[in-house]
C-alpha cells in the first residue's frame, strides 16, 4: 500500500463538509500552542498537541481535495500556518532546557530554508518541489518520537534534534541539487 492510500485510509472517516480553512486555523493554533509548551518544558502537552496539530494539517488538505473546496486562498493560509507551526516548535524545543539554544535555532532557520527552497522551485519552475529526506510529515514524526523518548531520558531529545539539523542541512543540499538540474 502507498504512503497517500494509508493517508487517505486513515483521514477518511474524519473528512466532514466544513471549511479546510478552518481546519488549517485550528492546527495553527495547537501548533503554537505546542511550541510554547516546548519552551515550558511541558512536553507531555507539548506532544499531544503537536499530534494533533499534524493531523489537522493532514485533514484540511484531505477535506479540500475529497470536497472539492481546494483553492489559492486556501493553499497560501495552509504554507503560511506550516511555517508559523515549523518554527514555533523549533523556537520552543530551542528555549527548552532539553535543547541547546544554538542547535534549536539553527534547526529552526534550517527548517524554513527547506520549506523556502519548495515554494522557491514552484516560484521559478512551476513545480513545488518536496523531495528531501527531512520533509514536513518525517520532522513531525521525528519531534513526535524523540520528546517520547525525552521522557525516559532528556539526551533523546537534546541529541536528537541535532540529527536533525545534520538531516534538514542534508535535504537543502538535495533540494538545490535539485533545483541546479531543473534550470
Amino acid at each position: 500500500m502507498r504512503s497517500d492510500e494509508i493517508r487517505e485510509k486513515i483521514l477518511s472517516p474524519f473528512v466532514a463538509d466544513v471549511n479546510p480553512n478552518h481546519i488549517t486555523f485550528i492546527s495553527l493554533v495547537t501548533g503554537v500552542s505546542a511550541g510554547l509548551l516546548f519552551a515550558f518544558n511541558q512536553i507531555p502537552s507539548a506532544v499531544i498537541l503537536l499530534a494533533l496539530s499534524g493531523f489537522l494539517d493532514l485533514l484540511d488538505g484531505e477535506i479540500a481535495k475529497k470536497l472539492k473546496k481546494a483553492s489559492k486562498r486556501g493553499d497560501i493560509a495552509d504554507h503560511i500556518a506550516d511555517r508559523i507551526v515549523d518554527m514555533s516548535i523549533f523556537s520552543g524545543l530551542a528555549l527548552s532546557q532539553f535543547v541547546k539554544t544554538e542547535i534549536g535555532l539553527f534547526t529552526a532557520i534550517a527548517v524554513l530554508m527547506i520549506s523556502y527552497l519548495g515554494t522557491q522551485s514552484q516560484a521559478v519552475l512551476g513545480d513545488r518541489l518536496y523531495k528531501g529526506v527531512l520533509g514536513r510529515l518525517p520532522r513531525t514524526l521525528s519531534v513526535i518520537a524523540l520528546s517520547l523518548l525525552a521522557l525516559i531520558d532528556y539526551r533523546f531529545l537534546y541529541y536528537g534534534i541535532t540529527f536533525l539539523l545534520g538531516f534538514a542541512v542534508l535535504t537543502i543540499i538535495e533540494r538545490l541539487w535539485e533545483i541546479h538540474k531543473k534550470l
